[in-house]
């Protein structure tokens, strides 16, 4: 307000000095009046322009409702007795619903998987089903705007995330449920669950635990088999006495040899059952040759350090200590995990200095927090120099997965999974690497993403492998990773592999790295290694590849791509089978080769469970004050849809504020004053 006085003031003060005190010039009262007001005016918007005030602008804004369609595209759904008609018949029919929406409602339709993609290309291919995601998804992105109603077409059955009608009791939405597939139970025997460890020690007995479950199989005898290695190593049989049966079996195995084996539980199928993918889980467990010890000094207990342990099990024999005077020897240690050491103040912190310095090649896991000294941490390794930021505070960082991480391979699950992990603590930090690092995780603060590492690897030049994790807290991740999956396999799977990776010894001239198992809709991706005598990565060799599938007698040809200094693969998608493969390359007088197995196998998650749950769609509607259909009763559903009070436009008042000049107008009234004004000079004959 005191701008635009300022403003009229100069203008008035401008315009007196040209109409009021020239006596030169002679207008009538009425002329010099209107003169003096013209340029009174643009003057004053002239010095409003050039102080470029924010303009306060209330607009009111009508917004029609949305129609949110959520259409489960998961594979459950052609996995049943009317599996015929989702894959023929119920993509005309959902494009008949969705054109029908259209006459009457803005519609914006997303397909329900392992996450929520937006569109309406149904395929029926997802081999996960997260219907808790999908519902939090569609309630952060339409939390300010006018939803009518969701309207959920879909099975009912997750295998992702948590029972999606424990969410639902307070939604902002109406859900509209519209139960699809065959409600009928139909006679089933299935492997529902198996748990095991995914590492364990040579020479060890180990148990393998399954749930087996049978739908109306009264008076049935089921027999359960697991094979290792394609070879039948125990059977036991179970009578069923009830018409939902569920019963959990153990066995015990013994690892002979380092490597991989391949395990497989699985039960005869009945007479004339319907599905029988739900038959078999297939799964690998790691042998190592030995149990590794790792040593873990810490400033204090702490979370984090439990977390880790628990991940490592009993195949790592983890030794916690708060001292470093109670080091005796490193030499029998293959690994070192430091929490927040060096801290400030630490009175043996020229002990941990020697230490270090007598075990050059000991690998080393370093975790940063709040207490870590920076300017001793940097005398105690030589990969990074860190410095406490201006903002000596601490930040509530999220994770990002790097999809070109290329030191090992990790689940598809768990890349999508670790953005939503809770926020790690970091102090600002300031960074320089020294040498070549890779970055598994990079940091997310707020909602800006940055290419500053969370989780980084580097070798230094005497070959100690060293990582470095800059935050504090990931004992949260663990437990969401229970809460969110009934399991702690994804965080399991990062430390362990992480872990893994800095402890085992890479002397192999040519390394190829993959996962033991692929699903046979996934992409199969290699990355390879290659040393030169001097134990220096190269990448300059052509290295080609051979895959053979021992099922089908196939043959599959590769050739390596380059970057930087290592090779990678993707062979795109094989068909099921066990393979083996050989990797060879040539360099001067110098012959690569290396060999291995993998596996693609059916997936069977989705098969699990093919009798869709009406009672849990209905709950879902239920909650939200909406209800649940069957696939015909359409006309119902348009009907309630019509007459819910909730689905209708919303008016609002929107406060916008803009700089003065973006206004055009403003110009347009500054020339038009001053042409009247001019024209009126002219036409009076001064000018």
């Amino acid at each position: 307000m005191w701008l635009i006085v300022i403003a009229l003031l100069i203008g008035v003060i401008y315009a007196s000095l040209l109409y009021l005190f020239d006596k030169k010039r002679q207008y009538s009262i009425k002329l010099a009046v209107l003169l003096f007001l013209l340029r009174t005016l643009a003057t004053a918007l002239l010095i409003l322009l050039f102080f470029n005030p924010v303009i306060k602008q209330k607009t009111s804004i009508t917004e029609d409702p949305i129609l949110v369609v959520l259409q489960d595209n998961s594979a459950s759904l052609v996995s049943g007795s009317d599996s015929s008609f989702f894959e023929n018949e119920y993509p005309e029919l959902f494009n008949n619903l969705k054109d029908r929406l259209l006459e009457d409602y803005n519609v914006d339709i997303y397909l329900i998987g392992e996450s929520l993609t937006e569109g309406d290309s149904i395929n029926f291919e997802e081999n996960y089903t997260d219907i808790d995601y999908a519902f939090e998804r569609i309630r952060r992105l339409y939390s300010k705007k006018n939803v009518g109603a969701v309207l959920l077409l879909s099975d009912g059955i997750y295998n992702r995330g948590i029972a999606p009608e424990l969410r639902t009791e307070n939604y902002p939405f109406p859900i509209y449920a519209v139960t699809l597939g065959d409600t009928t139970r139909h006679p089933d025997f299935l492997v529902n669950d198996v748990r095991y460890n995914k590492t364990v020690s040579s020479g060890m007995s180990f148990p393998i635990r399954a749930t087996v479950n049978a739908v109306n199989c009264r008076n049935e005898t089921m027999n359960i088999s697991i094979k290792v290695n394609n070879e039948i190593v125990d059977s036991k049989n179970i009578t069923i006495n009830t018409d939902r049966f569920s019963q959990t079996i153990d066995f015990m195995l013994q690892a002979n040899n380092e490597g991989s084996m391949q395990i497989e539980v699985f039960v005869d199928g009945l007479k004339n059952e319907i599905q029988t993918k739900n038959n078999r889980r297939r799964f690998f467990v790691d042998v190592l040759d030995r149990k590794y010890k790792i040593l873990c000094i810490a400033q204090a207990p702490h979370p984090d350090i439990a977390a880790i342990k628990s991940t490592l099990g009993d195949n790592f024999d983890m030794q916690i200590i708060f001292d470093v005077n109670d080091i005796k020897d490193l030499s029998d240690y293959n690994l070192l995990i430091l929490h927040q050491i060096p801290y400030t103040s630490m009175a043996s912190f020229e002990s941990l200095k020697h230490i270090l310095g007598d075990n050059k090649k000991l690998p080393i896991l370093t975790i940063i927090g709040k207490n870590t000294d920076y300017e001793e941490i940097n005398k105690i390794q030589n990969a990074v120099s860190l410095k406490k930021g201006a903002v000596q505070s601490v930040l509530e960082v999220k994770a990002r997965y790097n999809n070109n991480f290329a030191l090992f391979n990790t689940e598809s699950k768990l890349k999508e999974q670790i953005t939503t992990f809770p926020p790690l603590a970091v102090q600002h930090t300031e960074m320089s690497f020294n040498m070549g690092r890779e970055d598994l995780i990079f940091a997310n603060i707020g909602d800006m993403q940055t290419q500053f590492p969370l989780l980084t690897f580097t070798t230094d030049p005497e070959g100690r492998k060293t990582a470095f994790l800059f935050g504090t807290g990931i004992w949260q991740w663990r437990l969401y990773d229970y809460f969110k999956n009934d399991n702690h396999s994804g965080f399991d799977e990062l430390i362990s592999k992480t872990v893994r990776y800095l402890i085992i010894d890479k002397d192999k001239e040519l390394d190829i790295f993959h996962k033991e198992s692929y699903q046979n809709n996934e992409k199969i991706r290699f990355t390879a290694e290659m040393l030169n005598p001097a134990g220096e990565l190269i990448n300059e060799p052509e290295l080609m590849i051979r895959m053979f599938n021992k099922h089908t007698k196939e043959t599959f040809d590769f050739i390596f791509s380059k970057d930087e200094n290592r090779y990678i693969l993707n062979a795109g998608i094989l068909p099921e089978g066990t393979y083996s493969y050989t990797a060879q390359a040539t360099s001067g007088n110098i012959q690569y080769k290396t060999q291995g197995n993998f596996e693609v196998i059916a997936t069977s998650i989705e098969a699990q469970d093919v009798t869709a749950n009406h009672s849990r769609m209905s709950l879902i509607a239920e909650h939200t004050g909406a209800k649940a259909y069957l696939l015909n009763d359409m006309d119902s559903l348009f009907e309630d849809l019509n007459h819910d009070k909730r689905i209708t436009s919303i008016s609002r008042q929107e406060t916008r504020y803009d700089d003065l000049i973006q206004l055009k107008g403003i110009f347009f009234i500054i020339m038009i004053l001053l042409t009247v004004e001019w024209l009126l000079r002219k036409i009076f004959g001064t000018y």
